[in-house]
C-alpha cells in the first residue's frame, strides 16, 4: 500500500493521475470490478492509509436512477478515487438506521489522503454524490462525512421526534452527547 499512497500523493499535483492509478491499484490488488459475497467476507479489509469516506442509504427502489445519475457524474470527475463500495441490506427498526422501515442500498465514494495531505478537489464531487443521493431519499452513514443538521434529518427519519423524546427521558443532561451529536441534534 505504500506505492498506492505515494501514486496518490503524486496526484495531488497531476489529478489526472488518479485514473491511472486506480487501474494500477486494481492489477496490483487483485481486485475485480464485480465481487458478490457476504459483507464479513468483503468489508473486513485494510483501508491502506487516510481517507474521507462518504456514504449514503438509498431506498432500494430509487438505487437504479440513484446510481444511473452517479455514473453520470463519475464520467465527468475522472479524479474519482477507487473502489465506489455498492452494497445492500435489509430493513431495520432502529429508530436512527439509515436502513429503517426500508430494504437498502448502500453507497460508498472515498477520497483519499495520502500522508496526511488532502486532495481539495474531493469536496466538489462528494457535495454532488451528497445532493444526488439526498434527492433520493437518500439517509448518510452516522460514522461518516455528511453535511446535514437536525432539520434534514427530521424530514429523513419517521421518528426522529419520538426518538429526542426518548433520549431526552433517558439522558437529561445530555451526558452521552458530543459536539457532532450536539451539531446533528441541534
Amino acid at each position: 500500500h505504500h506505492l498506492l499512497e505515494i501514486l496518490f500523493y503524486f496526484s495531488l499535483f497531476l489529478p489526472r493521475l488518479v485514473r491511472y492509478i486506480n487501474n494500477i491499484y486494481v492489477k496490483l490488488d487483485g481486485i475485480s470490478n464485480h465481487k458478490i459475497d457476504r459483507c464479513d467476507k468483503l468489508f473486513n479489509f485494510d483501508c491502506l492509509f487516510y481517507q474521507y469516506a462518504n456514504e449514503w442509504a438509498i431506498p432500494l427502489d430509487q438505487a437504479v436512477s440513484c446510481l444511473v445519475q452517479l455514473e453520470k457524474l463519475m464520467e465527468n470527475n475522472i479524479n474519482v478515487h477507487f473502489p465506489i463500495e455498492i452494497r445492500f441490506s435489509k430493513e431495520e427498526l432502529s429508530y436512527l438506521s439509515p436502513a429503517y422501515k426500508r430494504q437498502t442500498c448502500w453507497i460508498n465514494t472515498v477520497a483519499y489522503r495520502p500522508f496526511g495531505k488532502t486532495h481539495l478537489e474531493h469536496r466538489s464531487f462528494f457535495d454532488a454524490f451528497e445532493t444526488i443521493c439526498y434527492k433520493h431519499n437518500g439517509r448518510p452513514h452516522w460514522a461518516k462525512e455528511h453535511p446535514l443538521n437536525n432539520k434534514h434529518f427530521s424530514e429523513l427519519y419517521p421518528n426522529w421526534n419520538l426518538f429526542h423524546e426518548k433520549r431526552k427521558q433517558f439522558d437529561p443532561n445530555d451526558l452521552f452527547i458530543n459536539d457532532c451529536l450536539r451539531n446533528v441534534f441541534s
